[in-house]
Order: structure tokens, then C-alpha cells, then sequence
């Protein structure tokens, strides 16, 4: 199945979100991307509620994925 638009930004944001997770291990680089990660954090949470909200079909795998990636999110705020 083809990605839909909604669903290849989502993707797009949890990677990037990812990424930023793992430059933020080395200590000297945290303070520097923790302000990104927020913001993409808010984007990523903005998407989800957008796409909650329409009636995009997703896969499975990238609900289960947008589940625990909204989960862990929220846990920290």
C-alpha cells in the first residue's frame, strides 16, 4: 500500500524526531536541540490531531508507531 500524504508527513516527523532523540545522548549537543524537539514534537502532536480528525487511512504499523511516539510525548509534558 502506497503511503497517503498525511501519513508520509507523520512518518517524516517521527524520523525526524528520531534523529534528533539520538544527537540529544551526547551531552553537549542536548540544550542546542532540545528547543527542535519541541517544536517538532508540537508539529508532530498538531499532524497527529489532524489526521485523527480526517479520515486518512493509515497503516497498522504507522498507527502503532503514531501511538507510542503521541504516548511518550505526552508523558513528558
Amino acid at each position: 500500500m502506497a503511503n497517503t500524504i498525511p501519513e508520509h508527513n507523520l512518518l517524516q516527523l517521527m524520523n525526524k524526531i528520531e534523529i534528533i532523540e539520538k544527537k540529544m545522548q551526547d551531552t553537549s549537543a542536548f540544550l542546542g536541540l532540545y528547543n527542535e524537539m519541541r517544536e517538532l514534537e508540537a508539529k508532530f502532536l498538531e499532524a497527529v490531531q489532524n489526521a485523527e480528525a480526517g479520515t486518512y487511512p493509515l497503516s497498522d504499523n504507522v498507527k502503532k508507531r503514531i501511538k507510542l511516539r503521541k504516548e511518550k510525548i505526552l508523558k513528558r509534558r
